[in-house]
């Protein structure tokens, strides 16, 4: 499949532009559509994007961040958020009817697709019509259009063909599960898996049909039940993949305004940063190491030693305790408890009879409670607020009397306190004079102020959305338990039925050949993915090569891409830099083509995006011109520049500039993009 023409009439930015795109040949196979950021380039991918599959989910889900449109919102618009499909001028003037019109040939002969959209009343009406020239002229609309588009370009290869290159990195983060399905259908691989799908699918129609009423009845109330729970399932996969999605988009944007914002705090401190910056470093290391000397050698007791009032008070009470008349009663009676019994019944002389050792036990205990009545209780010892045993107030005193005269102890702990605090406002005073704008104009002032708190509410979006992932996912593995035990409920409701024998042949017969397509589908799966593995490999070599952490890419089961060291150790995700990830996309994308053998144009918004000036000479030098028969890049004239042209000029058999300076009209003028540079890049 070639694009001969492209005719865009009131969509987005376009008001009626014609682009011819015949010419295309092995060498000369890029057709460059330059122009400035807002003139067009967007609007141009999605117009063809919209021709293939119309208003679908991921293009739904790209207009705002976390949410989906309805079709009909992603035509008509919500308000000032998305203006819809329909250019503004021409809406404001009255035109109701846009549409993207694409003729391509085929080995039939030319063939004209044409998707449009009529505004009415309450809403709009989508046309898709297809002109099959080579036909006798035959038509094709609705349905049996769209499946024909579907034959030639499926809506899962969308992102296989139609992209942003700034956008490619998240093929090697995106959903495993809907990744994989993607590139199955590329490779000519998911069919086998309908074929088995419509097995079992049959298998358990025949099933039902051999069963007794009452028993097919309960099997169809297990089946309704498992129904729901894959659908609870699917919609919690699909809230983990937006959530992820908007995770992803929130922390590329925080990570480039974190940029901005540096660069324009090191701009405003050019002068004295190093200063500040050393001055930081002092302090926070001074303050860590009072605060680590602190932890070893601040004792327990160190409440005492600052508060010396307490403590003074305390042993005020306590030799009001001690000093009390009733307190040198109760000391005497106590001292005579102590020593009277022992005197009086255990040392000679003894009575004659001898009292017995039970009689001798009972007078002690007699004379004890005797004794201790006269003793006061620890209430009534003194009048003030201590009420305690006066051995245990003797020893409190004694041990308060330290820490009421460790004046110099207490002084030494205070300063080394005081000490740390005046470091934490020193720190955070340097801190601030860092993030000091003084140096800045007002204007640019409060343009740093408010981006820097947009930024903080996109990190608190970000924490708050890995909570929700985090609820999102323990719903799905939920739901995926419910979902194992109805299949268990399921099959063991199966069991309890004897079907005839004519029915248990037939049932076991497309067991067999399900099982036989399903080994026929891993083995198919396995030389493919052996195939991609070994593209992958190739051509990331073609295009990384000046880099060598990464000594290979390999490919698992479900299509998922990972990096391997030189000594076979994966490498982590997050240690790879966004322009590595973007040319190990570029390079699963490329071997994808080469092994499926599928010849589509590719489109591509941003080229070189975020990938240094090396590995875009490579791309510029071997991956367009090789990857497939035609090929449209869109860049900026700062991403491709004078010198870069060059590399590709040679490769380019049409050339248009972008003029949109309202932002409304996007116009195209067919001329060079830097005049008579081409005469240069072929000399």
């Amino acid at each position: 499949m070639r694009f001969r023409h492209i005719h865009l009439k009131n969509l987005f930015s376009y008001r009626d532009t014609r682009i011819d795109l015949e010419g295309a040949v092995p060498g000369r196979n890029i057709a460059l559509i330059s122009g400035r950021n807002g003139y067009g380039k967007t609007s141009f991918i999605n117009a063809v994007k919209l021709l293939f599959v119309g208003p679908n989910k991921d293009m739904c889900s790209s207009v705002q961040q976390g949410s989906e449109l309805r079709p009909k919102q992603y035509v008509l618009g919500v308000g000032e958020d998305w203006m819809g499909i329909f250019n503004r001028v021409a809406r404001s003037a009255g035109e109701r009817d846009a549409r993207v019109a694409i003729t391509w040939d085929e080995p039939i002969g030319e063939v004209e697709a044409v998707r449009s959209w009529q505004i009415e009343r309450d809403g709009y009406q989508e046309r898709l019509q297809i002109d099959l020239r080579g036909d006798a002229s035959r038509y094709l609309e609705g349905d049996e259009a769209q499946r024909f588009l579907n034959e030639r370009l499926p809506e899962d290869y969308i992102p296989f063909f139609f992209f942003d290159g700034e956008q490619l990195q998240h093929l090697s983060e995106a959903n495993r599960t809907r990744s994989s399905r993607h590139i199955e259908r590329l490779l000519n691989i998911s069919h086998v898996e309908t074929l088995v799908d419509q097995l079992a699918q049959v298998s358990k129609g025949w099933r039902k049909e051999a069963m007794p009423g009452a028993a097919r009845a309960e099997l169809a109330r297990l089946e309704k039940d498992q129904a729901h729970i894959e659908a609870m399932l699917l919609a919690a996969d699909e809230t983990i993949e937006a959530l992820a999605t908007e995770r992803r988009d929130l922390e590329r944007l925080v990570g480039e305004e974190d940029a901005y914002l540096e660069g324009r705090r090191v701009a405003n401190l050019a002068q004295n940063e190093a200063h500040l910056s050393g001055e930081r470093k002092r302090l926070a290391e001074q303050l860590e190491r009072d605060q680590s000397w602190l932890a070893d050698t601040l004792p327990l007791t160190a409440p005492l030693l600052v508060n010396p009032h307490l403590v003074r008070q305390t042993t005020e009470e306590l030799k009001k305790l001690l000093d009390s008349e009733a307190g040198a009663q109760a000391d005497a009676l106590q001292e005579v408890l102590a020593n009277l019994p022992q005197d009086l019944f255990d040392k000679p002389p003894f009575s004659q009879p001898r009292l017995t050792e039970g009689q001798t036990r009972f007078y002690k205990r007699r004379l004890d409670a005797l004794l201790r009545a006269f003793i006061p209780a620890p209430e009534d010892l003194g009048g003030g607020l201590l009420h305690l045993d006066r051995s245990e107030a003797r020893e409190l005193r004694t041990l308060l009397g330290h820490f009421a005269l460790s004046e110099e102890e207490r002084r030494g702990q205070g300063e080394r306190l005081k000490s740390i605090s005046r470091s934490k406002r020193s720190l955070a005073e340097v801190e601030d004079r860092l993030e000091n704008l003084s140096n800045l104009p007002a204007d640019e002032q409060d343009e740093y102020r408010r981006r820097k708190a947009e930024n903080d509410e996109r990190r608190q979006r970000i924490g708050a959305i890995s909570v929700e992932l985090r609820q999102a996912e323990k719903q799905r593995d939920d739901q995926r338990g419910a979902l194992e035990a109805k299949e268990k409920e399921i099959r063991a409701q199966e069991k309890q039925v004897t079907l005839s024998a004519q029915a248990e042949r037939r049932l076991r017969l497309a067991q067999e050949a399900r099982d036989l397509f399903i080994a026929y589908k891993e083995e198919l799966k396995r030389r493919k993915r052996g195939a991609v593995e070994d593209a992958v490999n190739r051509r990331f070599k073609e295009l990384m090569t000046s880099h060598g952490l990464i000594d290979r890419i390999q490919v698992d089961d479900h299509f998922g891409i990972h990096y391997l060291d030189r000594d076979g150790i994966p490498i982590a995700m997050g240690s790879l830099s966004a322009g590595m990830k973007q040319l190990a996309a570029t390079a699963l994308l490329w071997a994808l083509k080469d092994v499926s053998g599928k010849e589509v144009p590719l489109i591509v918004d941003t080229p070189l995006a975020r990938i240094d000036r090396e590995h875009q000479d490579n791309l510029l030098r071997r991956y367009y011109p090789q990857v497939a028969e035609q090929v449209i890049v869109l860049p900026t004239d700062s991403e491709l520049d004078r010198e870069k042209y060059a590399l590709i000029e040679p490769h380019l058999y049409r050339e248009y500039r972008l003029d949109n300076p309202t932002g409304v009209d996007a116009r195209l003028e067919e001329v060079p993009m830097y005049g008579v540079l081409g005469t240069v890049a072929n000399g």
